[in-house]
């Protein structure tokens, strides 16, 4: 008797427990799936760094870092930046920090980052980390994206074909050897001078109007298949998000630098003014 009411006992402890224990562990799930983007700098601890947000979103935590000011300032132009932003000065306590909350927009330009990860905060939009010294990016995770400036980084890859609402994509100044925009049929911007190209394929970017790619290793018959893929302008408006209307789309193919490696034949300069693109 003794036995069954000492197992007894045991059976109810243990099922008394389950219930903290899962309790338990959805809370640290939930923790877990909190939105937040971690940022990783060579700067040294009590240095500075300055993050910009949307006015309307701004973290709700920050570890690893102190705010010591901030400004508050109204953009020109429409989109998500209309209501204003709000740039943070913080001082480091870490050189690793922790963004916390839903955050639409963040730009983290010049800040010394060697490592960047929004792969938790699927709500991006825009962003903007030019200027640091990234090697790698992920935005798989980020199906929402519209804005991605990253240019003057060091990296050797950047995967988009999961970002279908690509509309502005900047990522000149790496080291990229292939770039596929084959899947961002809705990109209207692109930049991706001074990388290593030696192909660009813009079939199925049909709302492309602005195309900077000097600077890479595209000769001739590849620069053919870009001038011929583009879109005719021609009697058509282009608004350029939060800048202006022009009646004409842009082209930078080659520059006048002695290290161009790219070429253009005068056909395809004809080919591509026709279509009521002009070269700057």
């Amino acid at each position: 008797m003794k036995k069954i009411i000492s197992l007894l006992l045991a059976t109810f402890a243990f099922v008394a427990v389950v219930p903290s224990f899962v309790a338990c562990e959805n809370e640290d799930e939930d923790i877990k799936q909190e939105p937040q983007i971690t940022l990783t700098t060579n700067k040294k601890v009590g240095e500075t760094i300055t993050l910009r947000f949307h006015r309307e979103n701004t973290p709700t935590d920050v570890i690893g870092a102190t705010k010591i000011s901030e400004e508050e300032f109204d953009m020109d132009g429409g989109g998500l930046l209309e209501s204003g932003v709000v740039d943070f000065v913080y001082k480091l306590t870490s050189q690793t920090v922790v963004v916390k909350g839903d955050i639409p927009y963040i730009r983290c330009r010049e800040n010394g980052l060697t490592g960047l990860d929004v792969s938790r905060n699927p709500s991006l939009k825009l962003l903007q980390c030019d200027n640091n010294q990234l090697t790698t990016l992920n935005v798989g995770n980020n199906l929402e994206l519209e804005y991605l400036t990253c240019a003057f980084n060091q990296l050797t890859q950047l995967d988009m074909t999961k970002n279908t609402k690509l509309e502005w994509l900047a990522c000149a100044s790496n080291n990229l050897t292939t770039l596929d925009v084959s899947k961002n049929s809705e990109l209207g911007i692109l930049s991706c001078s001074n990388n290593k190209l030696t192909s660009l394929d813009v079939s199925k970017n049909t709302g492309l109007y602005n195309l900077i790619c000097f600077n890479n290793k595209i000769k001739a018959a590849e620069m053919s298949k870009i001038i011929n893929a583009l879109t005719d302008w021609t009697g058509k408006s282009i608004h350029y998000p939060w800048i202006f209307i022009t009646d004409y789309a842009t082209l930078s193919v080659v520059s006048t630098d002695k290290v161009e490696e790219n070429e253009i034949s005068e056909t395809d300069r004809k080919n591509a003014e026709s279509k009521n693109w002009r070269y700057y």
